[in-house]
């Protein structure tokens, strides 16, 4: 069990990992490397975790917003071919009918407002702008009917008549899905840590200014400790992740929401794989 999660925290780079103490059993899920009761204790993996720290520092909120700016941009890029090859399959037919039929259609007029017809245009330039609305952060439902009748009202491309006709929406409802799929395929994905030579690990958490006032201000190792003792409790641990964009969405059940702040924490590059892999057999 310990060497399959091993190697799923390795080969998911913006995973998490975590540091602290239970009463339940070792590593119990992807991250949880450092932790765990029993023969697994918080002294032994807590201070060899704590000794390879060579810096913490608060992370400025602007700092935490352009990060996840660009990592949603990154994600948009990554996906780009397979929504590109999509959109291409679902506009297809329409292209076909529109060159059936041009040789006898009129030039038709510039659009000056919300389309009534699609033509193969508006049809991939509706489509693309509910790929934008469907990976939207703001985005909080996965069902169609509510992330679909959503864009509908908040779109300028076609009519809400065009966009809500009974023969138009068990098409938009099967893009959905394929679009369900595309995040699912993404989500399995590991996801690289950009590194160059010389440069650190650098490992991130979401904390209240109260803890975050254990660790600063003193060595590194001795703020791990003085933060563990803070708000120690049987089933604690202190998890860290390697996406400063993902503070962005983390939720801490021991910060208060208004107050919270991020500290980047690195580490040696090899010595925090070293550490890592060294887990993998306890």
């Amino acid at each position: 069990m310990y060497k399959r999660q091993g190697q799923a925290f390795l080969e998911d780079a913006a995973d998490e990992v975590a540091v602290g103490v239970g009463e339940g059993g070792g590593v119990d899920q992807v991250g949880d490397l450092v932790g765990g009761g029993g023969a697994v204790s918080y002294t032994h993996l807590a201070r060899d975790f704590g000794r390879l720290l060579t810096g913490i520092r608060q992370v400025s909120p602007q700092e935490v917003v352009r990060d996840a700016e660009a990592a949603v941009a990154a994600a948009r890029e990554a996906r780009r071919p397979a929504i590109d090859a999509l959109i291409t399959e679902r506009v297809a037919p329409l292209r076909e009918r529109e060159a059936a039929t041009v040789h006898a259609a009129p030039t038709p007029a510039a659009p000056t407002g919300p389309a009534s017809r699609f033509t193969p245009e508006v049809s991939a330039a509706f489509r693309r702008a509910y790929v934008d609305h469907f990976f939207s952060p703001a985005r909080t439902a996965s069902d169609f009917a509510s992330v679909y009748y959503t864009f509908v009202d908040e779109q300028n491309i076609v009519t809400r008549e065009l966009a809500t006709d009974s023969r138009l929406l068990p098409a938009m409802e099967k893009f959905h899905a394929e679009l369900l799929g595309v995040e699912e395929d993404r989500a399995a994905e590991a996801t690289p840590i950009a590194h160059r030579d010389g440069e650190p690990m650098r490992l991130y958490r979401k904390m209240s200014a109260a803890e975050a006032a254990q660790f600063l201000g003193k060595a590194p190792t001795a703020g791990l400790n003085a933060a563990m003792a803070y708000n120690r409790s049987d089933e604690h641990r202190k998890w860290f992740t390697t996406s400063l964009s993902h503070t962005n969405v983390f939720h801490n059940s021991l910060s208060t929401s208004e107050q919270d702040v991020v500290l980047e924490f690195t580490l040696p590059w090899r010595g925090y794989w070293d550490f890592a892999l060294s887990l993998i057999h306890i």
